[in-house]
């Protein structure tokens, strides 16, 4: 497309009340066709489907295939959606918050577009993939930041940092970022904030993690990777993360421990009060 139809179809595939409708193009050396932006088809004069429009995303120069969920356009390396509630994504998180987190009332949920760490994301799939010769795949689980502000993580280069200590001192896997998919467990290890009535708040993140081959083993707070799998040509392969449960109170977390910040992605922030809330406690 040339770059000044280009900028038209642009400017109006970005404005949602000029999206649905179509627009009449007169390309170089073609009939006049009538494209509709929204589901990137062409029509010549007859009305008849002849062709698709494909729409890439270019960052720092390389083109990117961004998560089937984003927005799909930004001028930001980071934007932050607030979801409305007929949105999907927002009604599964809330559902799965109030159902798992007693006394939980979810204030807002924000989707989360970093093209930085989303690229490295993707790079971080990629070699696991090669590397296991296997599809790769991916798992949508909970996190708890802690005492790092989750908008920290959100806006950073690198993402999740791996130095973050689970809060109990006993029953983890050593220097990584544990995830569970259930959501109490993060709200254990929830970022805790006021606000200006000074009603207590608490933050957890919904991440996509990248697993890879993983094992389960017993608690060992020493880890700083997972262990050992096999060895070629004397090298040692490692597994990619651990797996396993993790018990308190009478109830069970399914926990994934990986041992990279490019292994996990923030998709969404979930901010939420909860009646009678206290920090964690290993009691």
């Amino acid at each position: 497309v040339p770059a000044d139809i280009n900028e038209i179809f642009e400017a109006r595939y970005r404005d949602d009340n000029q999206k649905g409708i179509s627009v009449d193009v007169v390309l170089p050396d073609m009939p006049p066709v009538k494209v509709n932006l929204q589901r990137r088809e062409i029509f010549n004069a007859k009305n008849e489907l002849i062709g698709k429009l494909e729409r890439k995303t270019f960052y720092q120069g390389d083109e990117i295939e961004v998560a089937g969920h984003w927005r799909d356009y930004q001028d930001e390396n980071m934007v932050k959606l607030k979801l409305e509630p007929s949105n999907k994504h927002y009604q599964q998180i809330i559902e799965e918050v109030h159902q798992d987190v007693p006394g939980a009332s979810v204030s807002q949920v924000w989707q989360l577009q970093n093209l930085e760490q989303y690229r490295h994301f993707e790079t971080e799939q990629y070699n696991i993939a090669v590397n296991n010769s296997e599809e790769s795949r991916e798992i949508w689980r909970y996190f708890g930041s802690n005492y790092i502000k989750p908008d920290v993580i959100v806006d950073s280069v690198s993402g999740i940092p791996c130095s973050i200590t689970d809060p109990d001192p006993n029953q983890n896997w050593g220097a990584g970022i544990h995830v569970a998919s259930e959501p109490w467990y993060a709200d254990e290890r929830a970022y805790e904030y006021k606000d200006d009535s000074g009603c207590l708040h608490k933050q957890i993140l919904v991440v996509q993690v990248s697993p890879g081959k993983s094992t389960e083993i017993p608690f060992d707070t020493t880890l700083k990777r997972p262990p050992e799998r096999c060895r070629m040509n004397h090298m040692p392969i490692y597994y990619d993360s651990i797996s396993n449960k993790y018990e308190k109170n009478n109830r069970t977390a399914n926990v994934t421990v990986v041992y990279k910040s490019s292994q996990v992605l923030p998709a969404f922030l979930v901010d939420y009060k909860v009646a009678n809330s206290a920090p964690y406690s290993d009691q």
